[in-house]
């Protein structure tokens, strides 16, 4: 309970019992309805391990009215926030490739802001801030460049944006990675070189800020120069990303197999790398097209790709980064380098609101003549876990309607003015001193009245007599709901059976059951005569209380 709530007192919870139940019933199932609509939007019915599973992250999700992709200086923190709290609905590990830093000279707390990609990791802190726990890491990259004062300003950038996301929230920021698609490819083995000397120079500032240095690249080559260059960059980091496809010619089977050669590739190739450097550790960074003019490229290959790294990088103790979180406008270079995304940025929509973006396995496919798969078909996938959510909405409005007539059945066995009336008695002036007036106006039948001489009870002989019922026990809501659950008195020690029954009967819960005066007059009549047993004129002759009626 936090500080500003109040504990309910008797009444309110009594008050509660006799509220009418049908409008809480009703807002509970729209609020239930509304929660299960959100989930089939932001989730699905596939996880992802969060210690073994990543994504890859750049902000650039949508196109402006004109049909231009929006400036990299134009996202807000509040727009990327956003977008990082969809994607911590499946993962809790984010890379990005860069802090998009501007070509110009580096001023400390100002030139941060210019280039807005530098905010993910920022953004990312306050939501951990908010949530209280480090539910986001992140590893800031640093995109190599040729120009020499756009490249000093992206690394201090990069510096700068992890400093003040560790300052908002300890621990955000895991590390720094050099990034460019040209690491570790034998035809540009100067883009190679220039990634293993900035891991080399920042190793030791990065080190002295608890962060981790690494390169994301190509790891194919083994040999000849590019070969010699992996290994020394292997050598002088703390992880490196490999980045890998699968060949053509096992794309065209589909996700599963194209990606059991990525796989077995990965364990060959982080063998080979621990040898140079044992204690490097070895990543992956995979990714498959669901838009292309190939007919493998489809949402559903998509998914079975990265279920099947998932399952795998869990088996084998593997970390693998998914390319990429959300579809790329910015990425237009062919017809399928845009689609790599889980996510997409529906028509439309607004990208400061999260159901503004779609798991594309969720969505209504696209007609695409180009493509096998989108031609407008479900995914089965969404069938069954439509299903499973009706089954669900049913299974919760069937406990509701259980908790309906409970409340039901509380208010017809009991109310807060029948408690308050047992214990305290009929307050003068109310409508049931009323009744009880013009009952007493009833002539009355002395022949219902049990004569003074025949009710004689011993003091010494039964103890306890004229206490409260039901002794040891609290008399509160719960004492009684135990009531209306079936909780009787135990037989008194001088009660014979037959007593006893007669007040069971006169307990029950339903009062058309209970017996009339009429009734216990012929039940009790005889009790009290002098019969042979002696029960009354022997055992309680010496009496101390009497009817006084």
């Amino acid at each position: 309970m936090t500080d500003d709530e109040v504990p309910l007192t008797k009444t309110e919870r009594c008050n509660f019992l006799k509220m009418d139940p049908l409008p809480i019933f009703r807002n509970l199932i729209l609020f239930r309805v509304t929660l299960l609509l959100i989930g089939f939007q932001l989730g699905s019915c596939v996880d992802f391990n969060r210690e073994r599973t990543g994504v890859v992250y750049s902000p650039f999700v949508y196109r402006n009215e004109d049909g231009f992709i929006p400036a990299r200086d134009t996202y807000t923190t509040k727009n990327i926030k956003t977008m990082l709290e969809v994607i911590s609905t499946k993962f809790s590990m984010i890379s990005t490739d860069g802090v998009g830093a501007k070509n110009v000279i580096y001023t400390k707390n100002s030139t941060y802001y210019k280039g807005k990609q530098a905010l993910t990791a920022e953004a990312a802190a306050y939501i951990n801030r908010e949530r209280k726990m480090k539910s986001i890491n992140v590893i800031v990259g640093i995109e190599l460049s040729d120009e020499e004062i756009k490249m000093k300003t992206e690394l201090e950038v990069a510096f700068e944006s992890a400093e003040i996301s560790n300052r908002i929230y300890n621990g955000t920021v895991l590390g720094l990675v050099a990034s460019h698609k040209d690491i570790g490819n034998k035809q540009t083995l100067e883009r190679t070189r220039q990634a293993l000397e900035l891991v080399i120079k920042i190793k030791d500032r990065a080190h002295s800020m608890g962060l981790k240095v690494g390169t994301r690249q190509s790891c194919y080559e083994k040999k000849q120069s590019s070969g010699e260059l992996l290994h020394r960059i292997a050598n002088a980091s703390d992880f490196i990303i490999c980045v890998m496809h699968p060949g053509k010619d096992h794309v065209l089977s589909g996700g599963k197999a194209g990606f059991e050669t990525v796989g077995d590739d990965l364990n060959v190739l982080r063998n080979l790398l621990k040898k140079t450097n044992p204690h490097i550790e070895v990543m992956a960074q995979i990714g498959w097209p669901s838009k292309g003019n190939e007919p493998w490229q489809t949402i559903d290959n998509l998914k079975i790709y990265w279920e099947t790294a998932n399952e795998w990088a869990v088996k084998n103790n593997f970390i693998v980064w998914f390319f990429e979180a959300f579809d790329n406008p910015l990425k237009n270079i062919d017809a399928h380098s845009a689609h790599y995304g889980w996510w997409k940025l529906r028509q439309n929509s607004d990208i400061d609101k999260r159901t503004g973006y779609a798991e594309k396995i969720n969505e209504p496919r696209e007609e695409d003549p180009s493509t096998d798969d989108q031609n407008g078909s479900t995914s089965p996938w969404v069938y069954i876990g439509v299903s499973l959510g009706i089954v669900f909405m049913l299974f919760i409005m069937g406990l509701f309607a259980m908790l309906f007539l409970r409340v039901r059945q509380l208010q017809d066995a009991v109310t807060t003015d029948d408690i308050r009336e047992f214990i305290e008695g009929v307050p003068e002036g109310s409508p049931q001193s009323a009744q009880m007036e013009n009952a007493l106006k009833v002539p009355y039948d002395k022949s219902y009245e049990i004569p003074k001489d025949k009710l004689r009870i011993k003091r010494d002989e039964i103890l306890g007599t004229g206490d409260l019922p039901y002794p040891g026990l609290s008399w509160n809501l719960d004492f009684v709901d135990s009531l209306v659950k079936g909780l009787r008195m135990k037989r008194p020690p001088h009660a014979t059976p037959e007593i006893y029954k007669i007040m069971v009967d006169c307990w029950h819960l339903e009062p058309r059951e209970r017996p009339s005066f009429t009734d216990l007059k012929l039940s009790t009549g005889h009790l009290f005569r002098n019969d042979p047993s002696g029960w009354i004129g022997n055992k309680f002759s010496d009496n101390v209380y009497s009817n006084m009626a």
